[in-house]
């Protein structure tokens, strides 16, 4: 068991990690991301998965795949997935240095969030399952957190 399975993190959707706007992004960047209609998603850091459900039951043809550290977390994101009867989402637990191998022409998108709250070998390792796992026209989001949320609250109280 994790300190995540004890605590639990907040999952929700993330409106600025859709598929279409990577694309459109990429696309004014210069580059040729894939269709989003068929692309191919990897969330590491996925929590229950609700950033990744409401995707995968909007966008049929693409393929979903969240990973987290956290058994609790994932054991929801299936149950819900499985309820929604939605195929072309995955999900499973992982620990974050034995990242399994998946093929770099599969992967188009890569999003997490944890990034700001791990030690530096974690974001470096974060940084290599980019470089290793990213189809050529691939998009990586990064989200990074700068204020602490126990900063945050210091500065309301």
């Amino acid at each position: 068991m994790t300190l995540y399975d004890e605590v639990e993190y907040p999952s929700r959707s993330f409106n600025q990690t859709h598929p279409e706007r990577a694309a459109t992004i990429g696309t004014l960047l210069g580059m040729s991301p894939p269709a989003p209609a068929t692309c191919r998603v990897l969330e590491v850091g996925c929590g229950s998965g609700w950033n990744l459900i409401p995707m995968a039951a909007a966008m049929p043809g693409a393929r979903f795949v969240g990973f987290d550290l956290a058994a609790s977390a994932i054991e929801a994101a299936k149950r819900d997935a499985e309820s929604l009867q939605l195929t072309n989402l995955h999900f499973d637990q992982l620990d974050r240095w034995t990242f399994p191998r998946i093929s770099a022409s599969s992967i188009t998108s890569l999003r997490t969030g944890f990034i700001h709250g791990v030690p530096e070998p974690v974001r470096l390792k974060l940084l290599d399952i980019c470089r290793d796992h990213l189809s050529p026209q691939g998009l990586a989001f990064i989200s990074f957190q700068c204020q602490s949320l126990w900063t945050l609250a210091a500065d309301v109280a």
